[in-house]
């Protein structure tokens, strides 16, 4: 099942890619001719956005946000690609599948029916924090410059039930806009191997309160296909913190999302060996580690314990 936040993102997608498929739709022309400066692969085809309809800016909405995008007419088919960043400050590789509150941000693909009147599908970033990525090589000075790949799942209404694959992407055009200033309080990550695989938060949220609402630390992280929070009652700084379950104080980590998978659902409860450090403790951000073995929770599908290594947060305070 889709999940809220894929939901919202693909109702997004089809909002922005519409219009312009269904302008390129009114088009006779074909796009070509090099020197867009937004080129890729396009389920293995090259392809590449033309002038007319190509578009990059920096975005008032949110921190360091940056949006791209545009469209090919081939055959009288059209099909585009756009991309959107968060939390982008400095050059550097940012994943995609991700929300606002991420270092990161996610893709879109399009796709016209043939059908005339603007009909069109969309696909987007599945939202598991791994879907691609994007290596920034240029940022500032209005310019941007980018190379890019990802994977994307129909989005909302989609008939079709194949993914679409971009690959080979490349941006290099002049923005406008001004970007909003990211501060220290802006953005963050949280990555773990769990069960030797990657984990990396798609969500991110943040409190320096506990679950009581009394003084502690709250960290809540999804992706489409798992989650991990960190919950420390009466932590007020930095310092290594062992699991236990017992009041008045419980610290846990935990791992999955409810569902009937044993493969992610769920684990942290009694008898879990685990530790947390906190290395930043406010006020703008907090940063840490976290490891440990963590066994099943009571009446969930999970049967064995899973080992939690490599655990990293870096997280903007609100």
């Amino acid at each position: 099942m889709m999940n809220k936040h894929r939901s919202n993102l693909a109702a997004l997608a089809a909002c922005m890619l519409l219009p312009l498929l269904g302008g390129c739709d009114k088009s006779t022309g074909e796009s070509g001719g090099g020197g867009s400066g937004l080129t890729a692969k396009y389920e293995g085809e090259a392809w590449e956005a033309q002038a007319i309809g190509i578009y990059c800016q920096a975005l008032g909405s949110a921190p360091g946000c940056f949006n791209f995008g545009g469209t090919q007419v081939k055959a009288g088919i059209s099909t585009s690609i756009i991309v959107t960043v968060y939390n982008v400050a400095d050059t550097g590789t940012y994943p995609l599948g991700t929300d606002a509150s991420v270092y990161g941000g996610y893709a879109q693909a399009g796709q016209s029916t043939g059908e005339g009147g603007g009909k069109a599908n969309s696909w987007i970033t599945d939202g598991t924090g791994m879907d691609g990525e994007i290596h920034i090589s240029k940022i500032g000075a209005g310019h941007l410059t980018a190379t890019f790949k990802y994977v994307a799942i129909p989005g909302k209404n989609n008939p079709l039930t194949v993914n679409r694959t971009i690959t080979e992407g490349k941006v290099d055009l002049d923005y406008s806009g001004t970007p909003v200033p990211v501060l220290g309080k802006h953005g963050g990550f949280v990555r773990a191997s769990l069960g030797g695989k990657p984990y990396n938060a798609a969500t991110l949220y943040v409190s320096m309160l506990d679950l009581n609402g009394n003084p502690g630390l709250t960290i809540n992280t999804t992706t489409s296909l798992n989650g991990v929070s960190i919950l420390l009652a009466g932590v007020t700084g930095k310092g290594v913190y062992n699991v236990i379950h017992m009041q008045p104080n419980p610290r846990s980590v935990n791992v999955g999302r409810n569902s009937s998978s044993a493969e992610n659902c769920c684990w942290g409860a009694e008898g879990d060996v685990a530790s947390v450090e906190i290395t930043e403790f406010g006020p703008a951000r907090v940063k840490g580690t976290f490891k440990g073995t963590l066994v099943p929770a009571a009446g969930k599908p999970a049967t064995t314990s899973l080992t939690v290594t490599d655990g990293t947060f870096d997280i903007g305070i609100p």
